[in-house]
């Protein structure tokens, strides 16, 4: 874009709203003066938690239905309200694998794609100790360590590879961590 150059929100239509997510799309004035409809949906904002233990890494498999096969990657969930990302992923670790952590670090915040309006933060989980899970109703995970050196591959080996599972380990693989 070159300097002066504005892009105008004219109008935000929400076409569909749950207690999970809101979708719709926003009526934008690009340069020039043309008028376009860009689409997204807005869901909670989620964490991913890069957990390691013993030089392993902590994941989860679960199956999930809307991917249509089983995922391995990295416990993860949305952010309860008034709750923060380190919060969430102190939680979400807890909850699906049973680890609690000394240590959080934030690693990076990003947003998946155009289309999603939601924060997807990466969190580092260091001198874990291990105890029960306390998971939701219905959920069906697995826990698996796994060597350091072999967190990304394995993640890249499950049935769907899907960029949820796979951004936090590539996140903490370029910070050094993996």
């Amino acid at each position: 874009m070159t300097a002066g150059e504005h892009w105008t929100v004219i109008e935000t239509i929400v076409e569909y709203e749950n207690e999970h997510f809101a979708a719709g799309y926003d009526v934008v004035e690009r340069p020039g003066g043309a008028r376009s409809r860009y689409y997204w949906i807005d869901p909670d904002d989620v964490v991913a938690v890069v957990a390691i233990t013993d030089d392993e890494v902590v994941l989860v498999e679960e199956y999930e239905p809307q991917l249509g096969g089983r995922t391995l990657g990295c416990p993860a969930g949305g952010l309860h309200e008034g709750e923060t990302p380190a919060e969430a992923a102190r939680r979400e670790l807890r909850e699906e694998t049973g680890y609690r952590a000394d240590d959080l670090t934030e690693l990076l915040t990003y947003r998946p794609e155009q289309w999603v309006r939601m924060d997807c933060t990466v969190c580092l989980a260091e001198g874990l100790s291990k105890g029960d899970p306390d998971r939701d109703p219905g959920e069906r995970i697995t826990v698996y360590t796994v060597p350091v050196d072999d967190a990304l591959d394995a993640a890249l080996d499950a049935d769907v590879v899907h960029g949820s599972q796979v951004t936090p380990l590539a996140v903490a693989a370029s910070e050094g961590y993996l």
